[in-house]
């Protein structure tokens, strides 16, 4: 259920913005939005480790160490 509210919550959001303050305010909002939850979930996949290794001696086994 977490990723239902905020996927919910962001169009709400851009909706009132694009009320209040226009089509532009709200809609490069949403985008700046948009963006900056994909870099995050972006950088979240570059820290973890593609292949999950116990120690240094499994890593040069399987090819990824050095």
């Amino acid at each position: 259920m977490g990723g239902y509210v905020p996927a919910g919550a962001i169009p709400v959001l851009s909706g009132y913005l694009i009320d209040f303050f226009g089509l532009g305010v709200g809609i490069t909002s949403l985008a700046l939005i948009i963006a900056s939850l994909a870099g995050a979930a972006l950088l979240v996949l570059w820290r973890r480790s593609p292949h999950p290794v116990n120690g240094p001696e499994e890593a040069c086994r399987a090819g990824i160490g050095r």
